[in-house]
């Protein structure tokens, strides 16, 4: 199977990516390794800026 896009990871960064292209008619895989959304939805995360 041919893809125009191949993203690494699935963060919020990712999930604003695929709502834009959803209907540019363009074929596009996400690779994650674990759930989608990335770390800090599925897990928590603490900031690295105070």
């Amino acid at each position: 199977m041919k893809f125009d896009y191949v993203v690494i990871g699935s963060g919020p960064s990712v999930y604003r990516f695929l709502l834009g292209m959803q209907n540019s008619g363009k074929k596009i895989a996400v690779v994650e390794k674990n759930r989608f959304g990335g770390i800090c939805p599925n897990e928590g995360c603490e900031p690295k800026i105070s």
